[in-house]
């Protein structure tokens, strides 16, 4: 039957990974999908997206992510393209810009505006192999737990509990009932060419 999850298909979930620019959020997906990491990575110059499945208890769980462009351009022009529909969002911020995790705020706003409101939210403070940290961990789990949320402090390079992430929310869409999903939805694709070629 058209457009249901049956024992052999596993849920997809569409998850969006949000957050400023050069906080590694490409970086931490091609890390979890591909075990790989690069210093020279290029920005994002609009949207990039990539597919994988965790197995949480036994249950495997499909991820449609989405990695989005943190340039304020596209962030304007995709916002609502990205969350509609969105099971979840990662946030992240750089351990190393403290300006980033400010910004979580408004990163929050645009959930709280643009996606379901049963959205899960997870937080990831990425850099944590950098030396010159400007965001206290103890202060980004005080944020998290305020706004109910996971926290992970995570390293793109190293991949510390970069997986961990990834099965954090897969864990928390397990059980929720989700239609399968062909992958990303050809308006969007279309957009997203229109305003540039990903990095990936």
């Amino acid at each position: 039957m058209t457009g249901i999850t049956t024992k052999s298909t596993p849920p997809r979930y569409k998850v969006i990974i949000v957050g400023d620019q050069d906080v590694g959020k490409s970086s931490l997906l091609r890390q979890h999908v591909e075990g790989t990491f690069t210093d020279n990575t290029m920005a994002t110059t609009a949207c990039s997206y990539k597919s994988d499945t965790v197995t949480v208890d036994g249950k495997k769980v499909r991820l449609n992510i989405w990695d989005t462009a943190g340039q304020e351009r596209f962030r304007k022009s995709l916002t609502t393209a990205y969350f509609r529909g969105a099971h979840a969002v990662i946030i992240v911020f750089g351990l190393n810009d403290a300006a980033s995790f400010m910004n979580v705020e408004q990163w929050l706003q645009d959930i709280t505006k643009h996606a379901p409101e049963s959205v899960e939210k997870v937080l990831v403070g990425n850099k944590r192999d950098v030396e010159s940290l400007e965001v206290r961990d103890e202060n980004a789990q005080e944020f998290a737990t305020e706004h109910g949320m996971p926290y992970f402090a995570t390293s793109a390079k190293d991949s510390a509990s970069v997986n961990a992430v990834f099965d954090a929310v897969a864990r928390l869409l397990k059980d929720v009932p989700a239609p399968v999903a062909a992958g990303p939805s050809v308006n969007l694709q279309k957009r997203c060419q229109s305003q540039g070629a990903a990095a990936d």
